[in-house]
């Protein structure tokens, strides 16, 4: 079983970082985020340093404006990436439901 832990928007509204988050992010990696600071189909959800961040910071001071960001463990045993961001989208637009 493979565990996968992505980033989730867990209330209503779009995508956005903070910009404490986005500064640690680019001091981590070295590259600044650009786009991905508010569009997180550019690798974002999954990427195992902003992940770290959101653990380390928490959701509010690693979330930009109305945005609700959180990490989301996903267990299950995946051979499909596109299935994977399937299901992580539905879950997503479930939470947002509530």
């Amino acid at each position: 079983m493979t565990i996968i832990k992505v980033l989730i928007n867990d209330t209503y509204g779009g995508w956005s970082i903070s910009d404490e988050a986005a500064k640690l992010y680019e001091e981590r990696k070295g590259e600044p985020l650009g786009d991905r600071k508010s569009h997180p189909v550019k690798g974002i959800r999954t990427d195992p340093v902003m992940i770290q961040i959101v653990e380390e910071l928490g959701t509010e001071k690693a979330s930009g404006e109305a945005f609700g960001m959180k990490v989301e463990i996903i267990r299950n045993a995946y051979e499909d990436l596109r299935k994977a961001r399937e299901e992580w989208a539905a879950l997503e637009e479930k939470v947002r439901r509530k």
